[in-house]
Protein backbone atom coordinates (compact mmCIF):
# COMPACT_ATOMS: atom_id res chain seq x y z
CA UNK A 1 0.00 0.00 0.00
CA UNK A 2 1.08 3.27 -0.82
CA UNK A 3 0.10 6.65 0.11
CA UNK A 4 0.84 9.87 -1.53
CA UNK A 5 0.42 13.12 -0.06
CA UNK A 6 -0.88 16.14 -1.72
CA UNK A 7 -3.07 16.85 -4.83
CA UNK A 8 -1.27 19.43 -6.49
CA UNK A 9 -0.18 18.46 -9.81
CA UNK A 10 2.45 16.58 -8.52
CA UNK A 11 1.00 14.49 -6.43
CA UNK A 12 -1.82 13.80 -9.12
CA UNK A 13 1.35 12.90 -11.76
CA UNK A 14 2.65 10.21 -9.20
CA UNK A 15 -0.99 8.68 -8.36
CA UNK A 16 -2.09 8.54 -12.18
CA UNK A 17 1.23 7.00 -13.09
CA UNK A 18 0.61 4.22 -10.60
CA UNK A 19 -2.88 3.74 -11.59
CA UNK A 20 -1.78 3.22 -14.76
CA UNK A 21 0.60 0.63 -13.48
CA UNK A 22 -1.82 -1.48 -10.96
CA UNK A 23 -0.75 -0.34 -8.09
CA UNK A 24 -2.55 0.00 -4.79
CA UNK A 25 -2.36 3.57 -3.22
CA UNK A 26 -4.67 6.19 -1.04
CA UNK A 27 -4.22 10.52 -1.92
CA UNK A 28 -4.89 12.06 1.05
CA UNK A 29 -5.69 15.76 -0.26
CA UNK A 30 -6.59 18.39 2.89
CA UNK A 31 -8.87 20.59 0.77
CA UNK A 32 -12.21 19.62 -1.23
CA UNK A 33 -10.98 19.90 -4.84
CA UNK A 34 -7.31 18.68 -6.57
CA UNK A 35 -5.04 20.81 -8.59
CA UNK A 36 -2.86 22.69 -5.14
CA UNK A 37 -2.16 26.32 -6.97
CA UNK A 38 -3.86 25.14 -10.06
CA UNK A 39 -7.05 27.14 -9.68
CA UNK A 40 -9.62 28.44 -12.28
CA UNK A 41 -12.72 30.63 -11.37
CA UNK A 42 -15.45 32.14 -13.22
CA UNK A 43 -16.99 35.45 -12.64
CA UNK A 44 -19.28 37.86 -14.50
CA UNK A 45 -18.35 36.31 -17.70
CA UNK A 46 -14.57 36.50 -16.87
CA UNK A 47 -12.74 33.33 -16.52
CA UNK A 48 -9.40 33.65 -14.48
CA UNK A 49 -6.61 31.87 -12.76
CA UNK A 50 -5.74 32.40 -9.08
CA UNK A 51 -2.38 30.52 -9.50
CA UNK A 52 -0.63 29.44 -12.88
CA UNK A 53 -1.99 31.22 -16.06
CA UNK A 54 -0.76 29.12 -19.02
CA UNK A 55 1.03 25.07 -19.20
CA UNK A 56 3.73 24.58 -21.59
CA UNK A 57 3.70 21.83 -23.79
CA UNK A 58 7.78 21.29 -23.25
CA UNK A 59 8.00 17.89 -22.58
CA UNK A 60 7.41 14.23 -23.77
CA UNK A 61 5.45 13.58 -20.53
CA UNK A 62 2.95 16.02 -20.36
CA UNK A 63 2.42 15.34 -24.12
CA UNK A 64 1.62 11.75 -23.16
CA UNK A 65 -0.70 12.85 -20.69
CA UNK A 66 -3.04 15.29 -22.43
CA UNK A 67 -2.97 12.60 -24.86
CA UNK A 68 -4.08 9.58 -22.51
CA UNK A 69 -7.31 11.87 -20.70
CA UNK A 70 -8.43 12.91 -24.63
CA UNK A 71 -8.07 16.18 -23.55
CA UNK A 72 -6.19 17.89 -26.64
CA UNK A 73 -9.61 18.33 -28.17
CA UNK A 74 -9.95 20.54 -25.16
CA UNK A 75 -7.08 22.77 -25.45
CA UNK A 76 -7.53 26.71 -26.90
CA UNK A 77 -3.99 27.77 -27.80
CA UNK A 78 -3.25 31.51 -27.48
CA UNK A 79 -3.30 34.01 -30.28
CA UNK A 80 0.50 33.64 -32.09
CA UNK A 81 0.34 37.31 -32.78
CA UNK A 82 -0.24 38.66 -29.56
CA UNK A 83 2.11 36.21 -27.33
CA UNK A 84 4.82 37.20 -29.90
CA UNK A 85 4.34 41.09 -27.93
CA UNK A 86 5.76 41.36 -24.85
CA UNK A 87 6.75 44.84 -23.06
CA UNK A 88 9.56 45.72 -20.00
CA UNK A 89 8.41 48.31 -17.72
CA UNK A 90 11.16 51.06 -18.28
CA UNK A 91 11.37 54.40 -16.49
CA UNK A 92 7.47 54.16 -15.95
CA UNK A 93 6.49 53.12 -19.55
CA UNK A 94 6.39 50.14 -21.84
CA UNK A 95 9.06 49.55 -23.81
CA UNK A 96 8.82 46.51 -26.48
CA UNK A 97 11.31 43.46 -26.01
CA UNK A 98 13.09 43.46 -29.43
CA UNK A 99 11.53 41.39 -31.93
CA UNK A 100 14.20 40.93 -34.56
CA UNK A 101 18.28 41.61 -34.69
CA UNK A 102 17.18 44.67 -36.59
CA UNK A 103 15.27 46.18 -33.60
CA UNK A 104 17.88 45.66 -31.28
CA UNK A 105 19.24 48.77 -32.55
CA UNK A 106 16.27 51.17 -32.21
CA UNK A 107 15.08 49.72 -28.80
CA UNK A 108 15.67 52.04 -25.91
CA UNK A 109 16.29 48.62 -23.52
CA UNK A 110 19.80 48.05 -25.06
CA UNK A 111 22.85 49.98 -25.91
CA UNK A 112 25.30 49.60 -28.65
CA UNK A 113 27.99 48.94 -26.35
CA UNK A 114 25.35 45.78 -25.04
CA UNK A 115 24.82 44.64 -28.47
CA UNK A 116 28.60 44.01 -28.79
CA UNK A 117 29.31 42.69 -25.51
CA UNK A 118 26.20 40.07 -26.36
CA UNK A 119 28.01 39.17 -29.97
CA UNK A 120 31.64 38.89 -27.84
CA UNK A 121 29.90 36.35 -25.25
CA UNK A 122 31.41 33.61 -27.47
CA UNK A 123 35.15 34.43 -27.03
CA UNK A 124 34.49 34.71 -23.33
CA UNK A 125 35.97 31.69 -21.19
CA UNK A 126 33.75 29.46 -18.98
CA UNK A 127 34.42 29.56 -15.09
CA UNK A 128 34.92 26.42 -13.55
CA UNK A 129 31.23 24.59 -13.43
CA UNK A 130 32.27 23.07 -9.83
CA UNK A 131 32.00 26.84 -8.16
CA UNK A 132 28.33 27.96 -7.63
CA UNK A 133 27.10 31.13 -8.83
CA UNK A 134 24.10 33.35 -8.44
CA UNK A 135 22.18 33.94 -11.37
CA UNK A 136 22.62 37.69 -11.58
CA UNK A 137 26.46 37.17 -11.34
CA UNK A 138 26.13 34.53 -14.22
CA UNK A 139 24.71 36.89 -16.57
CA UNK A 140 26.39 39.87 -15.31
CA UNK A 141 29.70 38.04 -16.26
CA UNK A 142 28.36 36.44 -19.43
CA UNK A 143 26.16 39.51 -20.80
CA UNK A 144 26.66 42.70 -18.99
CA UNK A 145 24.82 44.39 -16.25
CA UNK A 146 22.70 46.43 -18.51
CA UNK A 147 21.21 43.17 -20.48
CA UNK A 148 20.97 41.68 -16.62
CA UNK A 149 18.87 44.91 -15.48
CA UNK A 150 16.91 44.87 -18.38
CA UNK A 151 16.19 41.50 -19.79
CA UNK A 152 17.16 38.81 -17.12
CA UNK A 153 15.93 40.37 -13.75
CA UNK A 154 12.47 41.08 -15.13
CA UNK A 155 12.12 37.49 -16.91
CA UNK A 156 13.17 35.68 -14.11
CA UNK A 157 11.30 37.22 -11.51
CA UNK A 158 8.31 36.80 -13.96
CA UNK A 159 8.51 33.10 -13.35
CA UNK A 160 10.19 32.66 -10.29
CA UNK A 161 9.30 36.36 -8.08
CA UNK A 162 12.85 35.84 -6.42
CA UNK A 163 15.81 37.83 -6.62
CA UNK A 164 18.72 36.91 -9.15
CA UNK A 165 21.50 37.49 -6.72
CA UNK A 166 20.42 34.98 -4.61
CA UNK A 167 19.15 32.27 -6.98
CA UNK A 168 21.61 29.60 -7.96
CA UNK A 169 22.26 28.96 -12.07
CA UNK A 170 22.44 25.08 -10.51
CA UNK A 171 19.05 25.30 -10.77
CA UNK A 172 17.01 28.47 -12.37
CA UNK A 173 17.98 28.67 -15.97
CA UNK A 174 20.74 25.73 -15.37
CA UNK A 175 20.06 25.61 -19.06
CA UNK A 176 22.54 28.21 -19.66
CA UNK A 177 24.73 27.00 -16.77
CA UNK A 178 25.21 23.56 -19.09
CA UNK A 179 25.36 25.56 -22.36
CA UNK A 180 28.57 27.68 -21.13
CA UNK A 181 30.23 24.69 -19.60
CA UNK A 182 29.14 21.73 -22.66
CA UNK A 183 29.99 24.47 -25.68
CA UNK A 184 32.07 27.42 -24.03
CA UNK A 185 29.27 29.76 -24.97
CA UNK A 186 25.65 30.67 -23.78
CA UNK A 187 24.58 31.66 -27.61
CA UNK A 188 26.71 28.54 -28.87
CA UNK A 189 25.24 26.42 -26.18
CA UNK A 190 21.71 27.28 -26.68
CA UNK A 191 21.84 27.20 -30.62
CA UNK A 192 23.12 23.45 -30.35
CA UNK A 193 20.47 22.62 -27.97
CA UNK A 194 17.59 24.25 -29.97
CA UNK A 195 18.85 22.29 -32.69
CA UNK A 196 18.70 18.93 -30.88
CA UNK A 197 15.28 20.22 -29.12
CA UNK A 198 13.98 20.76 -32.31
CA UNK A 199 14.22 17.36 -33.09
CA UNK A 200 13.20 15.94 -30.06
CA UNK A 201 9.95 17.52 -29.93
CA UNK A 202 9.69 16.64 -33.55
CA UNK A 203 9.66 12.80 -32.48
CA UNK A 204 7.59 13.39 -29.76
CA UNK A 205 5.15 15.51 -31.88
CA UNK A 206 5.27 18.22 -29.39
CA UNK A 207 3.55 21.20 -31.00
CA UNK A 208 5.45 24.46 -31.92
CA UNK A 209 2.67 26.69 -30.01
CA UNK A 210 3.50 25.33 -26.65
CA UNK A 211 1.41 27.75 -24.55
CA UNK A 212 -2.30 26.08 -23.54
CA UNK A 213 -5.08 26.39 -21.47
CA UNK A 214 -9.14 25.50 -21.57
CA UNK A 215 -11.79 27.55 -22.12
CA UNK A 216 -12.90 26.86 -18.43
CA UNK A 217 -9.47 27.35 -16.96
CA UNK A 218 -5.87 25.26 -16.03
CA UNK A 219 -8.04 23.57 -13.33
CA UNK A 220 -9.51 21.03 -16.01
CA UNK A 221 -5.83 19.16 -16.00
CA UNK A 222 -6.16 18.47 -12.08
CA UNK A 223 -10.22 17.59 -12.23
CA UNK A 224 -9.65 15.15 -15.20
CA UNK A 225 -6.91 13.28 -13.93
CA UNK A 226 -8.66 12.95 -10.72
CA UNK A 227 -11.43 11.78 -12.28
CA UNK A 228 -9.40 8.65 -13.67
CA UNK A 229 -9.16 7.65 -9.66
CA UNK A 230 -11.84 9.04 -7.61
CA UNK A 231 -11.92 5.83 -5.30
CA UNK A 232 -7.93 6.50 -4.43
CA UNK A 233 -8.79 10.00 -3.44
CA UNK A 234 -9.84 11.26 -0.25
CA UNK A 235 -10.98 14.77 0.03
CA UNK A 236 -10.62 16.98 3.31
CA UNK A 237 -8.27 14.83 4.51
CA UNK A 238 -5.52 16.76 6.55
CA UNK A 239 -2.04 15.02 7.66
CA UNK A 240 -1.82 15.39 11.16
CA UNK A 241 1.43 13.14 11.99
CA UNK A 242 3.51 10.87 10.15
CA UNK A 243 4.82 7.98 12.39
CA UNK A 244 7.90 5.75 11.31
CA UNK A 245 7.61 2.28 11.88
CA UNK A 246 9.47 -1.09 12.11
CA UNK A 247 8.28 -1.73 8.58
CA UNK A 248 6.66 1.39 6.88
CA UNK A 249 4.77 4.25 8.22
CA UNK A 250 1.77 5.42 10.17
CA UNK A 251 -0.48 8.31 8.90
CA UNK A 252 -3.15 9.96 11.51
CA UNK A 253 -5.25 12.34 9.81
CA UNK A 254 -8.47 13.81 10.18
CA UNK A 255 -11.28 13.57 7.53
CA UNK A 256 -14.39 15.87 7.91
CA UNK A 257 -13.11 16.10 11.31
CA UNK A 258 -13.01 12.27 12.24
CA UNK A 259 -9.61 11.27 13.11
CA UNK A 260 -8.45 8.45 11.17
CA UNK A 261 -5.03 6.48 10.42
CA UNK A 262 -3.67 4.42 7.56
CA UNK A 263 -0.37 1.58 7.82
CA UNK A 264 1.25 2.20 4.41
CA UNK A 265 4.60 0.17 3.31
CA UNK A 266 5.47 3.30 1.07
CA UNK A 267 5.31 6.82 1.77
CA UNK A 268 5.61 9.84 -1.14
CA UNK A 269 4.77 13.28 -0.19
CA UNK A 270 4.41 16.56 -2.18
CA UNK A 271 3.29 18.61 0.22
CA UNK A 272 4.67 21.81 0.54
CA UNK A 273 7.94 22.74 2.65
CA UNK A 274 6.10 24.37 5.71
CA UNK A 275 3.44 21.47 6.10
CA UNK A 276 5.85 18.67 5.69
CA UNK A 277 8.16 20.09 8.28
CA UNK A 278 5.49 19.83 10.91
CA UNK A 279 5.01 16.17 9.81
CA UNK A 280 8.84 15.09 10.43
CA UNK A 281 9.75 16.63 13.22
CA UNK A 282 11.13 13.76 14.58
CA UNK A 283 14.09 14.23 12.02
CA UNK A 284 16.39 17.35 12.61
CA UNK A 285 18.27 17.14 10.06
CA UNK A 286 16.09 17.53 7.30
CA UNK A 287 13.99 19.69 8.84
CA UNK A 288 16.20 22.17 9.34
CA UNK A 289 17.61 21.79 5.49
CA UNK A 290 13.59 22.23 4.26
CA UNK A 291 13.84 24.92 6.58
CA UNK A 292 16.20 27.09 4.32
CA UNK A 293 13.86 27.08 1.24
CA UNK A 294 12.46 30.60 1.14
CA UNK A 295 8.88 31.12 -0.33
CA UNK A 296 7.89 34.31 -0.72
CA UNK A 297 3.95 35.80 -1.07
CA UNK A 298 2.37 35.85 -5.04
CA UNK A 299 -0.54 38.68 -5.43
CA UNK A 300 -3.15 37.92 -8.12
CA UNK A 301 -5.55 40.93 -8.79
CA UNK A 302 -7.99 40.75 -11.58
CA UNK A 303 -9.40 43.54 -13.85
CA UNK A 304 -11.96 43.84 -16.04
CA UNK A 305 -12.54 46.88 -18.20
CA UNK A 306 -14.16 47.83 -20.52
CA UNK A 307 -12.43 47.96 -23.90
CA UNK A 308 -12.97 51.72 -24.94
CA UNK A 309 -12.09 52.66 -21.80
CA UNK A 310 -8.53 52.08 -21.45
CA UNK A 311 -5.05 52.41 -23.56
CA UNK A 312 -3.86 49.08 -23.79
CA UNK A 313 -2.26 47.16 -27.10
CA UNK A 314 -3.99 45.75 -29.57
CA UNK A 315 -1.99 42.43 -29.72
CA UNK A 316 0.27 41.73 -26.57
CA UNK A 317 1.27 39.32 -24.01
CA UNK A 318 2.42 40.94 -20.98
CA UNK A 319 4.43 43.58 -19.30
CA UNK A 320 7.38 42.50 -17.04
CA UNK A 321 9.28 44.81 -14.69
CA UNK A 322 13.03 46.04 -14.28
CA UNK A 323 14.42 45.77 -10.70
CA UNK A 324 14.54 50.15 -10.62
CA UNK A 325 10.49 50.62 -10.78
CA UNK A 326 8.45 51.46 -8.63
CA UNK A 327 5.28 50.48 -10.00
CA UNK A 328 3.64 48.02 -7.28
CA UNK A 329 3.87 45.01 -9.30
CA UNK A 330 6.08 41.79 -11.04
CA UNK A 331 4.16 41.84 -14.18
CA UNK A 332 0.72 42.33 -16.08
CA UNK A 333 -0.84 39.65 -18.06
CA UNK A 334 -3.20 41.01 -21.00
CA UNK A 335 -5.34 37.61 -21.17
CA UNK A 336 -7.81 38.71 -23.39
CA UNK A 337 -5.77 39.42 -26.02
CA UNK A 338 -4.08 36.12 -25.99
CA UNK A 339 -7.30 34.52 -25.22
CA UNK A 340 -10.03 36.31 -25.99
CA UNK A 341 -12.41 33.87 -24.35
CA UNK A 342 -11.26 34.86 -21.18
CA UNK A 343 -13.52 38.26 -21.24
CA UNK A 344 -16.71 39.28 -22.32
CA UNK A 345 -16.53 40.38 -26.49
CA UNK A 346 -16.94 44.08 -25.52
CA UNK A 347 -14.44 43.75 -22.13
CA UNK A 348 -10.71 43.48 -21.18
CA UNK A 349 -9.37 41.34 -18.27
CA UNK A 350 -5.92 42.20 -17.58
CA UNK A 351 -3.78 39.87 -14.62
CA UNK A 352 -1.41 41.80 -12.09
CA UNK A 353 0.99 39.88 -10.16
CA UNK A 354 2.42 41.59 -7.46
CA UNK A 355 4.64 40.60 -4.30
CA UNK A 356 7.84 37.99 -4.93
CA UNK A 357 10.76 38.72 -3.14
CA UNK A 358 10.79 42.59 -4.26
CA UNK A 359 7.67 43.52 -2.84
CA UNK A 360 7.42 41.08 -0.05
CA UNK A 361 6.59 43.73 2.23
CA UNK A 362 2.88 43.14 1.03
CA UNK A 363 1.90 40.42 2.64
CA UNK A 364 2.08 42.99 5.87
CA UNK A 365 -0.24 44.79 4.05
CA UNK A 366 -3.91 44.81 4.04
CA UNK A 367 -6.00 43.37 0.79
CA UNK A 368 -7.82 46.62 0.32
CA UNK A 369 -4.47 48.32 0.59
CA UNK A 370 -2.93 46.16 -2.13
CA UNK A 371 -5.89 46.46 -4.16
CA UNK A 372 -6.26 49.59 -4.42
CA UNK A 373 -2.96 50.63 -4.33
CA UNK A 374 -2.26 48.47 -7.36
CA UNK A 375 -5.70 49.33 -9.25
CA UNK A 376 -4.66 52.90 -9.44
CA UNK A 377 -0.97 52.04 -10.82
CA UNK A 378 -2.90 49.95 -13.51
CA UNK A 379 -5.18 53.02 -14.30
CA UNK A 380 -2.56 55.35 -14.55
CA UNK A 381 -0.64 53.28 -16.76
CA UNK A 382 -3.62 52.63 -18.80
CA UNK A 383 -4.79 56.16 -18.87
CA UNK A 384 -8.50 54.60 -17.74
CA UNK A 385 -11.45 56.36 -18.16
CA UNK A 386 -13.34 54.42 -15.82
CA UNK A 387 -12.77 52.35 -12.59
CA UNK A 388 -12.77 48.66 -13.65
CA UNK A 389 -16.03 47.01 -14.11
CA UNK A 390 -14.98 43.63 -12.42
CA UNK A 391 -12.02 43.10 -9.46
CA UNK A 392 -10.93 40.22 -7.79
CA UNK A 393 -8.19 39.21 -5.16
CA UNK A 394 -6.17 36.25 -4.19
CA UNK A 395 -3.15 36.43 -2.27
CA UNK A 396 -0.76 33.67 -1.49
CA UNK A 397 1.43 34.19 1.19
CA UNK A 398 3.36 31.01 0.99
CA UNK A 399 3.58 31.51 -2.86
CA UNK A 400 6.08 30.35 -4.79
CA UNK A 401 9.57 28.31 -3.32
CA UNK A 402 12.60 29.82 -4.12
CA UNK A 403 15.85 28.04 -5.51
CA UNK A 404 18.93 30.05 -3.92
CA UNK A 405 22.53 29.87 -3.40
CA UNK A 406 22.89 26.16 -1.37
CA UNK A 407 19.76 24.67 -2.72
CA UNK A 408 22.05 21.65 -4.09
CA UNK A 409 23.21 20.76 -0.39
CA UNK A 410 19.18 20.82 1.05
CA UNK A 411 18.31 18.44 -2.27
CA UNK A 412 21.40 16.47 -0.74
CA UNK A 413 19.68 16.52 2.19
CA UNK A 414 16.29 15.24 0.91
CA UNK A 415 18.48 12.37 -0.82
CA UNK A 416 20.32 11.42 2.73
CA UNK A 417 17.12 11.12 4.06
CA UNK A 418 15.70 8.89 1.55
CA UNK A 419 18.01 6.89 1.44
CA UNK A 420 18.11 6.41 5.13
CA UNK A 421 14.28 6.12 5.11
CA UNK A 422 13.26 3.32 3.09
CA UNK A 423 9.98 3.76 1.11
CA UNK A 424 9.65 7.35 2.21
CA UNK A 425 10.32 9.98 -0.84
CA UNK A 426 9.72 13.68 -1.02
CA UNK A 427 8.83 15.60 -4.28
CA UNK A 428 7.03 18.76 -4.57
CA UNK A 429 8.13 21.98 -6.80
CA UNK A 430 10.20 23.48 -4.21
CA UNK A 431 12.87 20.51 -4.88
CA UNK A 432 13.76 20.33 -9.08
CA UNK A 433 11.29 22.37 -11.38
CA UNK A 434 8.39 25.10 -10.25
CA UNK A 435 6.47 24.69 -13.54
CA UNK A 436 3.52 22.96 -14.03
CA UNK A 437 5.26 20.90 -17.09
CA UNK A 438 8.38 20.56 -14.72
CA UNK A 439 5.66 19.12 -11.82
CA UNK A 440 4.30 16.47 -14.01
CA UNK A 441 7.41 15.29 -15.78
CA UNK A 442 9.32 14.91 -12.58
CA UNK A 443 6.00 13.28 -10.93
CA UNK A 444 5.78 10.65 -14.02
CA UNK A 445 9.73 9.80 -14.78
CA UNK A 446 9.86 9.17 -10.63
CA UNK A 447 6.67 6.92 -10.40
CA UNK A 448 7.90 5.04 -13.96
CA UNK A 449 11.54 4.83 -12.11
CA UNK A 450 11.49 3.76 -8.93
CA UNK A 451 10.32 0.24 -7.98
CA UNK A 452 6.68 1.21 -5.89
Amino acid sequence: MIAILGGGISGLSIAYTLKKAGKKFILLEADNEVGGKIKSRKQKGYTFELGPNTVLINNPEIKSLLDELNLNQEIIQPDELAVKKRFILCNGKMEALPSSPGSLFSSKLISLRSIFKVLGEPFKKPLDDKLEESLADFTRRRLGNEIYENFVYPFVTGIYAGDPEKMTMDYTLKILKEAEQNHGSIIKGMIKTMKVKKAENEASNIPKQKIFIFKDGLQRLPHRMAEEMSSEISYNSKVLQIIKLGQGYQINYTKEGEECSVKVDKLISTLPVHHLTNLITWNSDLTNALNQIHYVPAIICHFGYQKNDITTPEKAFGILSRKVETAPFLGVLFNSKFFPHTAPADKELITVISGGYKQEDFANWTASKIQTTVKQAINDLFQSKNEPEFEHFYQWNQGIPQYEMGHKKIVAAIEKFELEHNGFHILGNFRDGISVSDCIANGIKFANSFNL
